[in-house]
């Protein structure tokens, strides 16, 4: 399985974060572990909505949840936002 690195912006919190994330899986697969991850590293003070989206930073660009990573524009070094 094949990872790319990426930045996660979460601006709930103001914070960021960076983390690989497997090509062969869905945008929403992914954007789950991303909302669990974050809910862990802050102490279970920041809860996302199950209902939130992944945006490309620069492009604004919203990921559908059914399109997989590899299809997509994101690559090694693509900042996300998670609102």
């Amino acid at each position: 399985m094949e990872n790319i690195l990426v930045s996660i912006f979460v601006p709930l919190i103001g914070l960021e974060y960076e983390a690989k994330i497997p090509i062969n899986k869905t945008i929403g697969s992914i954007k789950k572990n991303i909302e669990k991850a974050i809910y862990d590293l802050s102490g279970g003070s920041c809860k996302i909505d199950e209902n939130s989206s992944l945006i490309n930073k620069k492009s604004g660009v919203v990921y559908s949840n059914v399109t997989y990573v590899i299809d997509s524009d994101i690559r090694n070094g693509t900042e996300l936002i998670i609102f």
